[in-house]
């Protein structure tokens, strides 16, 4: 797990934290020493002075700068989490053990049926190349080895990859490869529809187009799996 921390540029964590503490701290204070980063407000405040005078009233001076840098510590709070931590030690058996009144020793634990499918898990991101958000949903499925993850994890650790400076088409790779290790998953598929801030609000200016992307590896690139991934997305979502 490391080893894929390193390479998706997740820094190795000294002591376990708790996930939802860690973003709580990060939205109250804009950042995990509960500190403001003095730097990040003094940059918005050079920014607003690039604006007409007009544009920038007292108020907006005072207090948008420490606003603005708490909310960019916010959203790119991924960078302080592990996968190991946005995951957990979720990982549950289905299948109850044998009775083994000889102590003999266990076989390997058997894969744990079919596809699990966890569709529209919302993501929020930012453009690395413009600092503009993109947003949309996620669609995950995967088939679990020995054990499943548990679902809201799947959610957690796609969060942490897309608060981040991204590119839609790594992020995608990134959650697909996250899952995989985190679940010990015989496969993983991920697709994700998103919206760029980048391309509706400015340039080509086009609010209705929407981007497409996916990701899989092992077993979910085999046609029958697949197959069955991606009909589950095709199918309407009932209501419950």
């Amino acid at each position: 797990m490391k080893a894929l921390a390193t390479s998706l540029g997740t820094p190795p964590s000294s002591s376990p934290r708790t996930l939802d503490a860690e973003l709580a701290a990060i939205e109250a204070t804009g950042s995990t020493s509960g500190e403001t980063d003095d730097a990040l407000v003094k940059a918005y405040s050079l920014l607003l002075d690039c604006l007409p005078a007009e544009a920038v009233p007292p108020h907006i001076r005072r207090d948008t700068p420490r606003r603005a840098a708490k909310a960019l510590r916010a959203m790119t709070s991924g960078y302080d989490v592990t996968l190991s931590e946005a995951s957990g030690a979720a990982l549950f058996a289905v299948r109850e053990p044998a009775a083994n009144p000889h102590k003999t020793p266990e076989p390997p634990p058997l894969p744990c049926g079919g596809l699990v499918v966890v569709r529209d898990i919302r993501v929020h991101s930012l453009c690395e190349h413009h600092l503009l958000p993109f947003f949309g949903r996620a669609h995950i499925g995967y088939l679990p080895g020995g054990a499943v993850l548990g679902l809201s994890k799947l959610a957690r650790v796609a969060d942490m990859f897309a608060r981040r400076l991204q590119m839609q088409e790594r992020l995608t790779h990134q959650i697909c490869e996250g899952i995989n290790e985190a679940a010990e998953a015989r496969g993983v598929a991920v697709v994700l529809e998103c919206s760029h801030m980048c391309m509706c609000g400015r340039g080509v200016r086009q609010p209705e187009a929407s981007t497409t992307t996916s990701a899989a590896v092992g077993a979910l690139c085999e046609p029958c799996w697949s197959t069955e991934f991606y009909g589950h997305l095709a199918r309407p979502a009932g209501r419950l």
